[in-house]
């Protein structure tokens, strides 16, 4: 014991300080000056645990208070009305985050969705008649509409003709592609906003179902994580995207 306390000093003479807060987080001998090193390093540990909690559970009561709140309805609602006209990234990324971490509400959010979503598509499609070439321009240039998809869902209309839109939610190919060759195809718009809505309210629904559900059971888990699970699951949703397109 007293070869330790004489190690432990000759250490901190060579190596400062930190070499005395490192061999302080060693198990603490009956030498006062070793249990007050352990309690100090044991302090700081506790006090950067706590810190580190504080703040993702900050964090976490900020997304939920956010989401309720109206800056986040009407982010969540102008997301999904101009996702078929300019935006690239689907209303499923906000929508995703605001039913996991306020699950109750999951109704809500999917019926903010759906119905922004309607709207916008039937904006975007009155943009394209009015203005098809310029429309057209800003979809060649738009990120993650590779010209295949574009071949695609050529294919798909050539062999389904109008039921070919049910799978537009599914397919992973932007609505803005879907609009734009309908509207050079001369499509009905009523008839196509109905099959579009059908099939995005699917997809809208079971995603908040889902996140819900993740929400309800996995949430207190990922509450004390918020921060590195929000951050893991942007970047793999714009992962997705990539690989997608």
């Amino acid at each position: 014991m007293a070869d330790f306390w004489f190690t432990k000093k000759i250490l901190s003479a060579v190596g400062g300080h930190s070499v005395n807060m490192f061999l302080g987080c060693l198990p603490a001998m009956s030498d006062d000056r070793q249990t007050a090193g352990g309690v100090f390093c044991y302090n700081n540990y506790m006090y950067n645990i706590s810190n580190y909690k504080k703040i993702n559970l900050n964090f976490s009561n900020w997304l939920f208070t956010f989401s309720n709140g109206k800056k986040g309805l009407v982010l969540l609602g102008f997301w999904a009305f101009i996702e078929p006209s300019f935006w690239f990234i689907a209303a499923d990324m906000p929508l995703i985050l605001y039913s996991f971490f306020a699950y109750k509400k999951y109704i809500k959010f999917f019926l903010y969705t759906i119905i922004f979503a309607i709207i916008g598509v039937i904006f975007s499609y009155f943009l394209h008649l009015i203005a098809f070439d310029k429309m057209h321009e800003i979809l060649l240039v738009t990120p993650f509409v590779p010209s295949e998809a574009i071949m695609k869902i050529n294919d798909t209309y050539d062999q389904y003709g109008y039921w070919g839109l049910l799978w537009q939610s599914f397919s992973f190919m932007s609505v803005k592609i879907w609009i734009s060759l309908a509207v050079a195809r001369e499509y009905s718009m009523p008839l196509f906003v109905i099959l579009t809505g059908i099939s995005r309210a699917i997809r809208f629904f079971i995603v908040a179902l889902i996140s819900m559900l993740f929400g309800k059971y996995f949430g207190k888990y990922f509450q004390k994580h918020s921060i590195l699970f929000t951050a893991l699951y942007l970047i793999g949703f714009i992962v997705m995207l990539i690989l997608v397109e």
